[in-house]
């Protein structure tokens, strides 16, 4: 965080106008949250916001509501076949809150952060059907391709994606095998 306040000062000094842009994936993401939360306290009236790819719930209802306070702006892209945002808290979620009348309000519940943009990995045609291959889904090669072909959630698949579809495959077998792309083609 100390460097980030010194670029920040820097930038400013020279007359740059200045924002912060975190993101991050599965963990990566977790992390991101927290450093969010540390860069608006320390460095006030910045624009500040987070691109999360995967976020699992990092905190409760209180900490959701002081980075909304704060005016960070948050930005949660998942896909619907992925497990790891449902943890933790797969039962006590903010999905609980529909009970407040009657519980009132449970702050020891997890909670997501931001708007969320949900993806559905079965909109692609290049990606295999049927299965569920766990880590496939979790790949950030399957955000980062999905990303890339969606259009809305009332237009298809953007089949003219400028991402090259190989990368998916890099570490994973999620192509389907007309494509002829080997699987974790990928080596050191």
């Amino acid at each position: 965080m100390k460097e980030v306040k010194r670029l920040v000062k820097f930038h400013k000094t020279i007359g740059e106008q200045v924002s912060l842009t975190i993101t991050g994936h599965s963990l990566g993401d977790a992390l991101a949250l927290l450093n969010v939360y540390e860069a608006a306290t320390s460095i006030p009236n910045l624009p500040i916001s987070v691109i999360s790819f995967v976020a699992p719930r990092v905190g409760n209802i209180a900490s959701r509501g002081k980075i909304y306070q704060m005016g960070v702006k948050t930005l949660r892209v998942v896909v619907k076949q992925d497990l790891v945002p449902h943890i933790p808290g797969i039962v006590f979620n903010e999905s609980l809150q529909m009970f407040d009348d009657f519980t009132g309000t449970l702050d020891w519940v997890y909670t997501h952060v931001g708007a969320e943009l949900k993806l559905e990995a079965h909109s692609s045609p290049y990606l295999k059907r049927g299965g569920f291959n766990v880590l496939g889904f979790h790949m950030l090669e399957i955000y980062l391709h999905l990303v890339d072909g969606f259009m809305s959630t009332s237009l298809a698949f953007c089949s003219s994606a400028r991402r090259d579809v190989a990368l998916v495959n890099k570490a994973c077998d999620m192509l389907v095998d007309e494509l002829r792309i080997p699987l974790c083609w990928y080596q050191m």
